[in-house]
């Protein structure tokens, strides 16, 4: 197995903090196996309810969990939707029961009938693969995405083959088994319109038109790819000021070998070519970003006059800008200076595939992806 420190890590403090912890990510990305490597360590018991004999003992939750103690994995959670709210239920209740460690391949909030009841779960996000691990390189991660059996593979070839075919699976057989939405063909088409339009504003309006569907449906189909880890929705911040600013959110596909996949590249010369490289790239440091930032609040924005943030961030009471350009020396230009000014950024970086730090204004700094986490640190 791969060695995932830093989630195992986070799960242990999950777990000794709270009697619910939900282990969510996307598919394929190693939850089961990060999970029952920390059960090893806790001596738990685990039940995979992928299996179709273990599911049917949870038929009746409420009279299972009464009798469960100690550490339980509960692996494949979404196969039994009302199982995890019963748990919260309980747990809730502060009733003499187990502590729980759920894994899901789709969020808490979209699971349960009732959203409102799971918002407040503790959840730990595993994501793709970073730089680094499995002495893997940035330019593999881009072009095949962070998913270990992608990354890992043995050739472009074979990677792009198995991301295809986890596509197509995640279509064709996830939803239909899990109920959460019934597969057609519209929900395939706002997939692969969401990959076209990776990192650009979503008008829920205008594909509503284009798959001929209402809004609503539109709707579901992002909450459904959002909460299943397939894509990231970025909400736009407004500020309290008279410049006209963009309301409209980003829509990006996580995974950056699955946009490929979608688009149908499959090797570096082939993505360096297209018109979607740059978008591509952005979206890949995103997600790097993310994985770095201990929060949850973040947002894009913009301007009508074109001064934009590709992601805002509040972090423990300070807010930090960051813009991703895709060149090898990227320059200063009058928006940066608007966005610190209007937003009272605390820093504002500027993130490029190169290898130097340096400032470019007052507190404006350009700094390699890869260097990131060294600055976030000073």
């Amino acid at each position: 197995m791969l060695s995932r420190p830093k989630v195992l890590a986070s799960l242990g403090l999950a777990v000794e903090r709270h009697r619910l912890t939900v282990l969510v990510g996307p598919k394929s990305c190693g939850k089961t196996a990060l999970a029952r490597a920390f059960a090893t360590t806790r001596r738990a018991t685990v039940f995979d309810l992928n299996d179709a004999w273990t599911l049917q003992g949870f038929e009746r939750p409420g009279r299972m969990i009464e009798r469960l103690r100690g550490l339980v994995v509960l692996d494949g959670v979404e196969r039994q939707p009302e199982l995890l709210a019963e748990v919260r239920r309980f747990v809730a209740e502060r009733r003499r029961s187990a502590t729980f460690l759920a894994v899901s391949g789709v969020s808490p909030g979209l699971l349960a009938s009732d959203g409102d009841l799971m918002l407040d779960v503790p959840t730990v996000e595993v994501g793709g693969l970073e730089p680094g691990e499995a002495d893997l390189s940035t330019d593999v991660l881009w072009v095949r995405g962070g998913l270990p059996p992608a990354s890992l593979a043995q050739s472009d070839e074979a990677s792009f083959a198995w991301r295809r075919g986890i596509v197509r699976e995640f279509i064709e057989r996830d939803f239909r088994r899990s109920g959460l939405l019934r597969a057609s063909a519209a929900f395939e088409r706002t997939l692969t319109m969401a990959a076209h339009g990776h990192g650009q504003a979503w008008n829920s309006s205008s594909i509503a038109r284009a798959l001929k569907v209402d809004d609503t449906t539109v709707h579901r189909y992002l909450e459904v790819l959002s909460g299943t880890f397939m894509l990231r929705v970025l909400p736009a911040w407004v500020e309290n000021t008279r410049r006209r600013q963009r309301k409209a959110p980003k829509v990006y596909v996580r995974d950056s070998g699955i946009l490929h996949a979608l688009l149908g590249l499959e090797t570096q010369e082939q993505l360096r070519s297209h018109p979607i490289a740059a978008a591509s790239w952005k979206g890949f440091a995103l997600e790097r970003v993310l994985a770095l930032l201990p929060t949850r609040e973040v947002h894009h924005w913009a301007l009508h006059t074109g001064a934009e943030l590709d992601l805002l961030a509040t972090c423990g009471g300070k807010r930090f800008g960051f813009v991703f350009q895709f060149a090898d020396h990227p320059t200063w230009s009058p928006a940066m200076d608007i966005a610190v000014e209007v937003l009272r950024l605390d820093r504002l970086w500027v993130i490029f595939d190169g290898e130097r730090s340096d400032d470019l204004g007052e507190r404006i700094r350009r700094v390699p992806l890869l260097s990131l986490d060294e600055e976030l640190a000073a």
